[in-house]
């Protein structure tokens, strides 16, 4: 009768020791289920890290555009107020 017994448990593959638990069985299902929504999280995280970076670098770029204009306008007024010295009749006296 031993003989049969062996037969049967090397045919369905499971031996004394691949036995599969209640515990095992749970964990294996736990991790079915808990697997994809980490997966999920990581690619939300990683989509929402790429989504901050493109806007500070929006961000940086709009602040130095706006600080180049304002430089420039400034310069412009210092440059104009430098003609109209240039040009006035008072300088040369």
């Amino acid at each position: 009768m031993t003989g049969i017994t062996n037969a049967s448990k090397r045919r369905s593959g499971r031996g004394a020791n691949s036995v599969t638990t209640l515990n095992a069985l749970l964990r294996r299902l736990i991790l079915i289920c808990v697997l994809p929504l980490v997966l999920l999280s990581v690619y939300l995280a990683y989509t929402r890290v790429l989504d901050m970076q493109e806007d500070s670098s929006r961000e940086a770029t709009s602040i130095a555009g706006n600080f180049a204009m304002a430089l420039d306008h400034n310069l412009t007024a210092r440059i104009a107020g430098l003609q109209v010295l240039a040009a006035s009749a008072f300088v040369d006296e």
